[in-house]
C-alpha cells in the first residue's frame, strides 16, 4: 500500500481535494481511494502505479497544488516501493 497526504491550512471556504497522476486526473476505484483529510491511498500496489503525484486543493476563492511527488517501484524477490 501507498499514501500520499495532502497538508492544507485554513481554507475558507473548505477546499475540495482532487489528485493527479502524470498531469492526468485519477479516480477513485478500488485499489485507488481518497481518503479523509485528502489522503490518497493506493492499495495492492503495481509497476504501472508508478509515476508522479500532486493533489489539488481548490474552494471558490482559489485553487493551488502541489509539487509533484514520485512513486518509484523496485521489482525483485519482494516488490519494494519508494515514494520521493
Amino acid at each position: 500500500m501507498a499514501r500520499f497526504s495532502c497538508q492544507i491550512h485554513k481554507a475558507v471556504p473548505p477546499a475540495t481535494i482532487a489528485w493527479e497522476k502524470d498531469g492526468s486526473s485519477l479516480s477513485p476505484s478500488d485499489r485507488i481511494v481518497i481518503l479523509d483529510q485528502g489522503v490518497l491511498q493506493i492499495k495492492n500496489v503495481k509497476k504501472a502505479d508508478e509515476g508522479k503525484y500532486r493533489c489539488i486543493a481548490k474552494n471558490v476563492a482559489k485553487t493551488r497544488q502541489s509539487q509533484f511527488a514520485s512513486l518509484i517501484i523496485l521489482s525483485g524477490k519482494n516488490d519494494f516501493f519508494c515514494l520521493l
